[in-house]
């Protein structure tokens, strides 16, 4: 945003440091650097969550059947979702080749706890 005053300028700075620090604390996010996010525990969404798949809003409950279901009715553009036989939720690139490099899958909550009933664990590690 442009501004002619330096006092502005400050402001707005501080309101755009704000939101970031927000965003981190309210906004449990993965990014998917290889195209593919695996559920690591059984998928229990037993009330409606709204999640973000590649900026796409998606509503989904259940087993990992089901929300793998709503997420593939979206028709997302070159993402798929799959559920194991174990309850897990997969979700996909369909060709990594056309998807951003290291920025091929995003996934975000609005709660923590969302991420925990979809069976996800929070990625803590990184590569260099």
């Amino acid at each position: 945003m442009q501004t002619n005053k330096f006092s502005s300028h400050i402001a707005l700075d501080e309101l755009y440091k704000g939101i970031i620090e927000l965003r981190d604390k309210f906004i449990e996010s993965y990014q998917g650097k290889y195209g593919i996010i695996t559920g690591t525990n059984a998928c229990q969404a037993y009330t409606p969550i709204t999640i973000l798949i590649n900026g796409f809003a998606v509503t989904v409950s259940g087993n990992a059947a089901s929300v793998a279901s709503a997420i593939n009715l979206a028709n997302i553009t070159n993402v798929m979702a799959a559920a194991t036989t174990d309850n897990k939720l997969v979700i996909q690139n369909i060709n990594t080749s056309l998807a951003y490099v290291n920025d091929k899958l995003n996934l975000v909550v609005f709660n923590g706890a969302d991420m925990v009933s979809l069976g996800i664990d929070k990625y803590t590690s990184t590569q260099v």
